[in-house]
């Protein structure tokens, strides 16, 4: 596993904000900057997992920990990962990924219930163009109500003539390739 560089950058909360940073990701962008973050042996969460940093955990399984975000979006806003370090969901292995998934059901009702929220969202960011900015696995499950400001951005599209089959054909053609199309 490849060691990144280290380096101390300090910003505060509203500059992370301002690009994009929210949360526990602003914590570590204060330490590590966003360029490249830490992975393995030097991951946050390894480390939270490993219990060399304090978190305030809601589950704990073989496979699986999940814990209170330090800068949370809502009251609740949780967080699940995998035990075992991977940077991307497409990484993992089937079983390990049924694994970790496996209470994110149970602990969404658990939050929803703990928090009377009527909703949650479920969001997965894979990989640094999507957001992610933690290096290792994780979903955010952040507790929604009517009104309570969070808002989302969907800019959705639309396909052209023939481009949504010809799409799928090249995703059915790639899961064939990878043998990852169970």
């Amino acid at each position: 596993m490849a060691q990144c560089k280290t380096t101390l950058r300090l910003e505060s909360a509203e500059q992370s904000a301002s690009r994009g940073v929210t949360g526990l990701a602003h914590l570590i962008v204060r330490v590590y900057g966003r360029s490249q973050l830490p992975h393995g042996s030097d991951c946050l969460f390894c480390k939270i997992v490993a219990g060399e940093i304090p978190s305030t955990s809601v589950l704990d399984t073989d496979h699986a920990f999940a814990f209170l975000d330090i800068n949370p979006l809502a009251a609740g806003h949780t967080l699940l990962i995998p035990k075992r370090h991977y940077t991307t969901i497409d990484e993992m292995a089937p079983d390990d990924l049924c694994s970790v998934i496996e209470p994110l059901a149970g602990l969404v009702s658990a939050v929803k219930s703990a928090t009377g929220a009527e909703a949650c969202n479920i969001l997965q960011n894979n990989g640094t163009a999507a957001g992610q900015v933690v290096m290792h696995v994780h979903f955010h499950i952040i507790p929604r109500s009517p009104r309570d400001g969070l808002g989302f951005r969907w800019n959705a599209g639309k396909y052209s003539e023939h481009q949504a089959e010809q799409v799928q054909q090249d995703i059915r053609a790639a899961m064939n390739k990878t043998g990852r199309n169970k």
